[in-house]
């Protein structure tokens, strides 16, 4: 008899495990579309409309395929999780879409994954890792490449909106950073989590669509937005997320850091220009961050 775990359909542990290699490749599949979707999303829509859109997706495909099939009760968070858990997705989504909006979209998105890095720089400087030495250096090196990435191209710096658009995705990465941390304090079901933090992000984004004053967008553009939170927010989640159970979780994490190379060749092949600089500090971030994670960033235990 079947079995459901997370709102996730488990026939067995020999089938869930053959499953998770391609769940996880098929979410990355998703999330490689993210930015070059939202560069076309934001030729016809706001910051506000595509996040309205976005999360109204989401909401939609993690109450379907987390509660609604087959049907069982939603279960909400605690008060602290639910507020990490908004800070997690709301804030690095709003923050990353910001970035897209006034950024040069390849270089930022890059930006907006240097998240593992800025993950170790924490643990290591509140002093509850293993290997605090390593990591501080695997993450210095990793921003070094977030500079070449930055100064790959100077005619970008030149432009303010572009100056905006390095902080708000290191704003995205922060965000990321701090939830990752912080989460595993919480015994949590995931799609209960993105669930409620959609819900409040629908709320918020749509608060805000409504006080810009922005129209109904047309079809083709209300369809991108939609996507984005239907495929990268919410498939892509619940298809990681149940790679990451029942899968080896070290190779299955590690898969992730594909997602930017992904992402970036998409944006490559639309139209997007980048320098020899930006590409090898794109690499160089890559690179540690793989390093970061094959490296099990751990935390001590008897920190509480």
């Amino acid at each position: 008899m079947s079995q459901v775990r997370d709102g996730l359909p488990v026939a067995g542990d020999r089938l869930a495990s053959s499953l998770a290699l391609p769940c996880a490749m098929a979410a990355i599949g998703f999330w490689s579309t993210n930015a070059v979707v939202a560069k076309y999303a934001l030729v016809d829509l706001t910051v506000p409309q595509v996040q309205a859109l976005q999360f109204a997706g989401a909401v939609f495909a993690i109450w379907l395929f987390g509660f609604g099939l087959p049907r069982k009760p939603v279960v909400w968070p605690e008060r602290g999780a639910l507020a990490l858990g908004t800070l997690g997705l709301v804030g690095t989504m709003v923050f990353q879409y910001l970035a897209f909006s006034v950024g040069p979209i390849a270089t930022v998105n890059l930006i907006a994954y240097s998240w593992p890095l800025l993950t170790a720089v924490i643990v290591a400087a509140i002093g509850v890792a293993h290997r605090p030495f390593r990591l501080m250096v695997t993450s210095a090196a990793g921003f070094v490449g977030v500079g070449l990435l930055i100064g790959g191209d100077i005619a970008l710096l030149q432009s303010g909106g572009s100056i905006a658009g390095y902080l708000a995705a290191f704003a995205s990465a922060i965000c990321m950073a701090v939830y990752t941390i912080r989460i595993g304090r919480y015994s949590v079901s995931a799609s209960g989590l993105l669930f409620a933090a959609g819900l409040i992000g629908l709320a918020g984004t749509s608060t805000w669509w409504f006080l810009s004053g922005a129209g109904f967008p047309p079809l083709p553009s209300l369809l991108l937005g939609l996507y984005l939170g239907i495929g990268p927010m919410g498939v892509g989640y619940l298809l990681w997320s149940y790679a990451l159970r029942f899968g080896a979780a070290g190779p299955i994490s590690t898969l992730g850091y594909a997602t930017p190379v992904l992402s970036t060749a998409l944006l490559y092949l639309s139209g997007e220009a980048m320098t020899w600089g930006a590409i090898a500090g794109g690499l160089i971030i890559i690179v540690c961050c793989v390093l970061v994670g094959t490296g099990k960033l751990e935390q001590k235990s008897n920190v509480s």
